[in-house]
């Protein structure tokens, strides 16, 4: 019929039996799975030529037209090869470097970089296993809105906010790197829990946009980042792609980029707390703290950030960890209930000297050891980011505490307490001042006099 109506037919290159597979230039589409594969005869060339790219590198004898070979045999396979277009970035790096120290002569010896030899090697062992590309991907599911600024980084993610400041080495990158590593934050802080979807990323950095959608470029620092998102985003088939927004759209995103916490960001000095556990343990997590001012690796952020293992302290279980705990001062009273109700077995504990305050009744229930008073230097506290000292440094007058949910092991500490000559009423109108010296008194429990002693540091 077709050649009635005027058509010529190729037919040797026509295929006339109706098929759901076929193979098309060196491709084979599958129009039921909706996906694009290698033929076998293709996969067992691309192994051929990586194992004699292979072997030639071991005898010295490899060339760059060797090299130029097999990356136009990786290039040809990204149509079919999940995640392809992100191994062969170093192998093309040291084939244009080995050409401009030749003159371009491709029959030139050259060597491969330990990365480039591990890209052929991730060909070898994956090419099977991620052989299979869909033709169009499924519908979009789920947006996220990442922003940078030199200051931090900022997302938003189906209404939950979230963001950070940058550590000093990351403030000095150039824009574009601190947009594309913004990304990687908000992935790793706002969807974790996130799996077998279509993501959408949206940004205001075209850079950005473009290194993620085409799996990286030719600037290496954007490409490494880039390769890290698409490499998260594979382990849990999550297909992501970016899309361009106007700067003035962002809104979200760039308020979080902008705007810090800083009051609950403060970090007690390093050597000090090398001293605290030294002198008890080394506490297992940091259940009040940021990716800057954390002093253990585990740690518990406020909001959601990249490295903590959870958000939020007071919304999971304590009695599993033996905790560095040093939280906002408004918020101490809920932490001594918590380390109550949770039974927690024992925890490091930073507090303000404030006898006065309601929940220091509370505190000496739960000491299981003697208090000590940290060394009234000036810079026992500051921000990380600009090294800023706390405001008020000279009047504040901290104690390291260990307590305990279990009342058999306060108890324990009570026991070896001496009795307590000062009325239990009266300590709570004492100066602060009494804690100067050698030794003083912290405060009286059923009768017994709680002391409290220096902390000695060498700086």
């Amino acid at each position: 019929m077709m050649s009635d109506l005027g058509f010529y037919i190729n037919y040797e290159k026509s295929n006339l039996i109706p098929s759901t597979r076929v193979i098309y230039l060196g491709h084979l589409i599958d129009s039921v799975e909706f996906k694009v594969y290698l033929p076998d005869e293709k996969i067992e060339k691309i192994l051929k030529a990586c194992l004699d790219v292979i072997t030639a590198t071991s005898c010295g004898k490899l060339t760059i037209r060797n090299v130029a070979h097999l990356i136009g045999l990786f290039t040809s396979a990204r149509n079919a090869v999940r995640l392809s277009a992100l191994f062969f970035r170093f192998l093309n790096r040291d084939k244009v470097d080995a050409l401009v120290k030749n003159n371009d002569n491709f029959d030139s010896k050259m060597s491969l970089s330990h990365e480039a030899q591990t890209e052929i090697k991730w060909w070898q062992e994956n090419i099977n296993i991620k052989n299979g590309k869909d033709i169009r991907p499924s519908k979009v599911s789920c947006y996220l809105e990442t922003d940078a600024s030199k200051s931090g980084w900022g997302a938003t993610f189906e209404g939950v906010e979230t963001g950070g400041r940058w550590i000093e080495q990351e403030s000095r990158l150039h824009i574009n790197i601190l947009e594309i590593k913004a990304v990687y934050f908000a992935l790793l802080s706002l969807c974790k829990d996130l799996h077998d979807t279509h993501l959408c990323i949206k940004s205001d950095n075209s850079s950005a946009v473009a290194y993620i959608n085409n799996q990286g470029g030719s600037i290496l620092s954007l490409f490494n980042i880039s390769k890290l998102i698409w490499l998260w985003c594979e382990e849990r088939n999550i297909y992501v792609t970016a899309v361009h927004v106007l700067g003035k759209l962002n809104i979200t995103a760039d308020y979080m980029s902008r705007h810090f916490s800083d009051s609950t960001e403060w970090k007690l000095h390093e050597k000090v707390f090398a001293k605290i556990c030294h002198l008890y343990y080394e506490p297992d997590i940091d259940l009040f703290a940021t990716r800057l001012n954390k002093q253990v690796l585990s740690y518990v952020s406020w909001f959601p950030e990249p490295d903590a293992v959870a958000s939020d302290a007071f919304s999971i279980c304590w009695s599993d960890f033996n905790p560095y705990i040093f939280p906002p001062f408004s918020m101490i009273s809920r932490v001594l209930q918590k380390i109550q109700d949770d039974q927690v077995r024992t925890a490091i504990l930073i507090v303000p000297m404030w006898a006065t305050q309601p929940w220091f009744p509370h505190l000496l229930d739960l000491l299981i050891s003697v208090p000590k008073m940290l060394p009234n230097i000036q810079n026992l506290l500051r921000l990380v980011h600009n090294n800023q000292l706390h405001p008020i440094n000279k009047n504040l007058f901290l104690v390291v505490c260990t307590v305990s949910g279990i009342t058999s092991k306060t108890r324990g500490f009570q026991n070896t307490l001496l009795n307590s000559y000062v009325n239990l009423g009266e300590i709570q109108h004492q100066s602060n001042r009494i804690l100067f010296g050698t030794s003083g008194l912290f405060g009286v429990i059923n009768g017994k006099s709680i002391p409290v002693t220096h902390l000695k540091v060498k700086f």
